[in-house]
């Protein structure tokens, strides 16, 4: 009965069930492999030289990973027609494919630099999956203008579980478990033994190399949900007309304009239930407005995506560990599940979306403050302070995806050089987060540590 209604609500606000899941699947390859490479770092780190500043090198290096939209931001406003989305995407999932492959099974080799022992083989496939999944923040965006407004939900419903799935399967593994147990030290000078707690680390349950092959099973789903997109007749009749989503101009103002009207889903619901999003050209989203999403958008993503991932570990672990892993879980679960909330729910007010947006900046300053007081944040030893904590995550999650989701729908109708642009200031936002934190972290030490004992 619960699938019957499902069917009959997609068909409501016309929307292909097997489309839609496939729009999840193409979009589950949109972050899938650098974040499956952080979920499992903890697994990683006891096996390479640098050890816990493996972190502090990854991070570089997906700076530097940056180069690949930025390359391809200055191509589409220099070189549009050059531009073949189908053949980067297709390069995208083949690298990513061959990146989490390779990675399965040399992530161990080392080799000599400036006299030191490095994990030059690992840098370089992680600099490749970094690439790849920054370069599908400008890509994949886009290519959905090809289909109808309201799949756009699937592809964001899809970038969610590329962070949720690596950290199941990383829970799955055993990541980053650990216990204390009680263990004895005998001195052979006086033949004393003592007795101490000591953390020990228990063995995960498979190795680092399943979990970069799973890594890359899951992008060729990825690769074969694009192809189905692309080509397959069931998906070709929920293509937009070409007029429709296609634009001659790079400028916003000759984009197509839109706007927003509602659609009855039932005989028996009222219009105000559920918003549906149809192109119209007698309204036209202003150049101001759009250059004000952008900065929201901007905003958010150098907190949700850059800023405040960096600096996590500071604000959860002096908690304690089961406190950390609780919120990473939750996070990650809150993010699809903030998809479908946009799906179902949609806003097209500017006021709600500039209230999400403020009430997840406050959550996000809290677990600021929180970091900056590491070791001994408010409440710390408490399950009061767990708690804040572990809903300061949530929430700022769950807000600020689903301002993106909406924004993005929005974006969507004004045209695909709308999107491009929204997903050239989604990424500058997450890389402007990523380097204060880089800089924050590991120049000025801002942030300290906080001691982790049994």
């Amino acid at each position: 009965m619960a699938v019957n209604k499902l069917i009959s609500f997609f068909k409501s606000v016309d929307v292909s069930l097997p489309v839609f899941s496939l729009t999840i699947l193409f979009g589950l390859g949109s972050w899938l492999t650098i974040n499956g490479v952080w979920v499992e770092l903890p697994t990683i780190v006891p096996f390479v030289p640098e050890q816990w500043k493996l972190s502090s090198y990854l991070s570089l290096i997906g700076q530097l990973s940056n180069i690949g939209p930025v390359f391809v931001l200055v191509l589409n406003k220099v070189r549009p027609r050059w531009l073949k989305e189908t053949a980067v995407t297709y390069a995208i999932i083949i690298v990513g494919v061959t990146s989490c492959v390779m990675s399965a099974f040399l992530w161990q080799t080392t080799s000599l630099v400036g006299g030191d022992e490095h994990s030059v083989a690992l840098f370089i496939f992680v600099f490749l999956m970094s690439l790849c999944d920054c370069t599908s923040t400008v890509i994949f965006l886009p290519f959905m203008s090809l289909l109808k407004p309201n799949y756009m939900t699937g592809l964001y419903i899809g970038e969610g579980l590329s962070a949720l799935v690596p950290g199941m399967l990383a829970l799955g593994q055993g990541v980053g478990q650990t216990e204390c147990r009680n263990t004895s030290t005998l001195n052979t000078t006086t033949n004393i033994t003592s007795y101490h707690l000591a953390k020990v680390s228990n063995p995960p349950n498979f190795p680092v190399r399943d979990f970069f092959l799973a890594l890359a099973a899951m992008m060729l789903i990825c690769g074969i949900s694009f192809t189905l997109l692309k080509y397959a007749p069931i998906c070709k009749k929920e293509h937009l007309p070409s007029s429709e989503h296609t634009t001659k101009s790079s400028s916003f103002s000759n984009i197509m304009p839109c706007q927003m009207q509602q659609k009855d889903i039932s005989d028996n619901q009222p219009d105000s239930i559920h918003t549906v999003l149809v192109e119209k050209q007698d309204q036209v989203m202003t150049n101001a407005t759009q250059a004000i999403w952008l900065v929201v958008i901007c905003w958010v993503s150098f907190l949700a995506n850059g800023f405040l991932p960096s600096i996590n570990t500071y604000s959860s672990l002096p908690y304690g560990s089961k406190a950390f892993h609780l919120s990473a879980i939750l996070d990650n679960i809150a993010n699809p599940l903030a998809c479908l909330v946009a799906f179902f729910l949609p806003a097209k007010s500017f006021r709600v979306l500039m209230g999400t947006t403020i009430l997840g900046t406050a959550f996000s300053v809290y677990l600021l403050v929180l970091a900056g007081m590491s070791p001994d944040p408010p409440f710390v030893g408490s399950t009061g302070g767990s708690f804040l904590m572990v809903v300061s995550y949530v929430g700022k999650t769950t807000l600020f995806v689903y301002t993106k989701v909406c924004v993005a729908v929005l974006f969507r109708l004004v045209g695909r050089h709308a999107l491009f642009y929204l997903g050239g200031a989604t990424q500058l936002g997450a890389c402007l987060g990523s380097v204060l934190a880089y800089i924050l972290v590991n120049v000025a030490a801002v942030f300290e540590s906080a001691p982790q004992q049994c």
